[in-house]
């Protein structure tokens, strides 16, 4: 809850910067229409770095890369379904890319230790076009990087032994 509750806050800033943008950018063309030259520069905000990298659009020669907190959009168990908490997250997700406009978005799909390596690599694949599906239908057109892991990459986004087994399965499974 309290990742979703930080990822949710971090929307929320993205639409207050999108908003600012968008009445800076209508102040520029009503400048530019009266013939005096208008220039916006819009800072990039520090971003806490983590596992998930997110790639923006090139700027300049270089192109611009952020990491953001890995925010596990939770599977049922054995299946490439979202749990509702996973609904949210990603979500939040496509609200954030769409907002952010990144060109570059690289995602990981995760299976929890149960099963065989080759099925929860398979799982892992499904789970990430799940993702895939949910992010093309709201919109997003950048590219999308899609990483496979399998079980091999457990959650490591909080203090996992403060949890029991079952929480951090589930958390696993994103």
């Amino acid at each position: 809850v309290r990742l979703l509750e930080n990822f949710e806050a971090m929307v929320v800033t993205a639409r207050e910067e999108a908003k600012r943008h968008d009445s800076a950018s209508g102040s520029a063309k009503a400048e530019k229409t009266n013939s005096a030259p208008a220039k916006l520069a819009v800072a990039e905000p520090t971003v806490p770095a983590t596992r998930q990298e997110v790639k923006g659009p090139p700027s300049s020669a270089q192109p611009q890369s952020i990491s953001i907190t890995p925010i596990p959009m939770t599977f049922v168990y054995n299946e490439a379904t979202l749990t509702p908490e996973g609904r949210r997250a990603a979500n939040l997700l496509l609200e954030y890319l769409n907002l952010k406009k990144f060109g570059v978005v690289t995602l990981s799909g995760h299976a929890d230790e149960r099963g065989l390596p080759n099925y929860n690599m398979e799982l892992s694949k499904k789970r990430l076009l799940v993702i895939l599906r949910r992010l093309r239908d709201g919109g997003y057109q950048g590219k999308l990087e899609l990483l496979p892991k399998g079980s091999t990459g457990p959650y490591t986004g909080v203090d996992r032994s403060q949890y029991p087994y079952e929480e951090l399965m589930q958390l696993d499974r994103r």
